[in-house]
């Protein structure tokens, strides 16, 4: 009996530590900026302007923006913080530098749409070697601006590199849907802090 009991206490023991390095390895891999000192309890509707792609091949272009434009609403929808999520742009379109007159254009969308703010998503692949193995990384940003100032309220970025959460190698879409739901996890709980602010 008393063996029984040992054997499920070391069971979860090691849940609990495996659990929390998930927990740290995601939170490692986070990084958060407020640009802001006023409430964003405004932010009730969203607009998803362009969302840039970097460190993609052209054969995978199209792949791989439908995949994180895709992934970005539906978590932001999903979230439960927002009344309203709107795509202002194609989702099959792709960006490789900051276009200011198509951002400008998704700007003047929010604005007729009376969407409080409107988040830019950017994705970078990153290649590199891991004990003579190819794996790719990507890095997830964020940015959330007022339409009506075109200010920059927040920015949150997730790094797969530095968290570091896989059992084994994953899919270049896995590592994308699980960069892109980190960062909006980060994103929304930022923004939940900043409603706070008085």
């Amino acid at each position: 009996m008393v063996g029984i009991v040992c054997d499920r206490m070391k069971k979860l023991t090691f849940l609990i530590l495996a659990s929390s390095v998930f927990v740290s390895c995601a939170f490692l891999g986070t990084t958060e900026h407020v640009y802001t000192s006023k409430s964003l309890e405004y932010v009730k509707s969203l607009g998803i302007g362009p969302c840039i792609i970097l460190g993609v091949g052209p054969a995978d272009t199209d792949t791989v923006y439908t995949t994180f434009a895709t992934q970005v609403c539906v978590d932001l929808r999903n979230s439960g913080v927002f009344q309203k999520v709107q795509p202002l742009d194609t989702l099959n379109a792709n960006m490789s530098r900051l276009d200011s007159a198509r951002v400008g254009r998704s700007l003047d969308k929010a604005r007729e749409q009376g969407l409080n703010g409107i988040v830019l998503c950017r994705l970078e692949l990153i290649s590199r070697m891991y004990k003579f193995v190819p794996l790719t990384d990507a890095e997830v940003t964020i940015s959330l601006y007022d339409p009506e100032e075109q200010e920059l309220l927040l920015e949150t970025e997730f790094n797969t590199s530095t968290s570091e959460a896989y059992w084994q190698m994953p899919s270049k879409e896995r590592v994308i849907r699980y960069a892109t739901d980190e960062a909006i996890c980060a994103f929304t709980k930022q923004l939940e802090k900043q409603r706070g602010v008085n």
